[in-house]
């Protein structure tokens, strides 16, 4: 077995991460057994996912070993990991990668379902007549109206559905969301130009779709 002499708990190495880091400590919390389940199940359906049924049955069963043959064999032997961490010290892009790295799925999640919501919204809830009149504000009229609506909602469910892939589709669809976000604001500032000036913002909040799609393509891999 390839390993350090001494073992690290599940709170112990987030720990020692932190202080390699240099971050401040953090109480660890406690989640009870059957949610833990319940999001390996969920993990073993969902991308890249590191809770998975296989890895909670390995973390509780203890995946310690003896490390003395193989320091005999290789005549070497690990740094406990504090002391590995000190010899290579944190920089300020660790610390970025380490806060971002988690953030990265909930951004993605969550512009996942605007551009979802943005394809279901107007086929199933808006009435019709309203679609009729934001439309009719670009000259779309009848068949044209009704292309442009069905064209516009499948393609922003492409988009929602290519931000839970992986790689090279993800990828794809953030840049295909840049493109959109821009075209539609400028759509929708001939259409209607007084959502520039109602209340909640609709276009206004555009930018924190466009600045929070740079981000996510900034941080693919």
């Amino acid at each position: 077995d390839l390993g350090g002499r001494a073992g690290l708990t599940t709170d112990a190495l987030p720990a020692t991460l932190r202080r390699g880091l240099g971050l401040a400590p953090r109480p660890p919390i406690a989640l009870p057994a059957p949610l833990l389940r319940l999001a390996a199940r969920l993990g073993a359906v969902w991308p890249g996912a590191s809770l998975t049924p296989e890895t909670l049955a390995m973390l509780a069963a203890g995946s310690t070993g003896d490390p003395a043959p193989a320091e005999a064999a290789l005549g070497w032997r690990a740094r406990p990991l504090p002391l590995a961490l000190a010899a290579e010290p944190a920089v300020a892009a660790d610390r970025w990668h380490a806060r971002l790295l988690p953030a990265r799925p909930v951004i993605r999640a969550g512009l996942a379902a605007v551009w979802l919501g943005s394809g279901l919204i107007p086929l199933l809830l808006t009435p019709p007549a309203v679609n009729a009149a934001l439309l009719a504000g670009l000259g779309l009229t009848g068949a044209a109206a009704l292309a442009a609506l069905w064209g516009g909602a499948l393609l922003d469910l492409a988009i929602g559905l290519g931000l839970l892939l992986p790689g090279r589709q993800r990828r794809a669809a953030l840049r295909a969301s840049l493109a959109v976000t821009l075209g539609f604001s400028l759509l929708a500032s001939f259409a209607a130009p007084g959502l520039w000036a109602h209340p909640f913002g609709p276009l206004l909040k555009n930018f924190s779709l466009f600045a929070a799609a740079l981000a996510l393509l900034a941080m693919e891999d």
